[in-house]
């Protein structure tokens, strides 16, 4: 079962979920170099999405998914390596 659940920028474990998503990309078009920790909270902390939620599959974190104020929408699933 596929479940939502809607970020909160203040939860500790939202921002680590979210940090460890952003990790296991293997491609990205935000940013070219490893964002820090600390600068990767700061951005949480601005909320810049219209909508941001955390997918799981059952009680496992499967990746992210948000819309922007220009109706953008990004989906960011982690990719488990055989």
């Amino acid at each position: 079962m596929i479940n939502f659940k809607k970020v909160n920028p203040k939860d500790k474990i939202h921002i680590k979920c979210l940090f460890k998503i952003l990790n296991k990309r293997e491609y990205s078009i935000s940013h070219k170099e490893i964002i820090t920790f600390e600068k990767h909270i700061k951005f949480v902390k601005s909320h810049p999405y219209r909508n941001w939620f955390l997918i799981y599959q059952d009680k496992d974190l499967i990746g992210s998914i948000y819309s922007t104020y220009e109706n953008f929408l990004g989906i960011n699933l982690v990719v488990h390596k055989k």
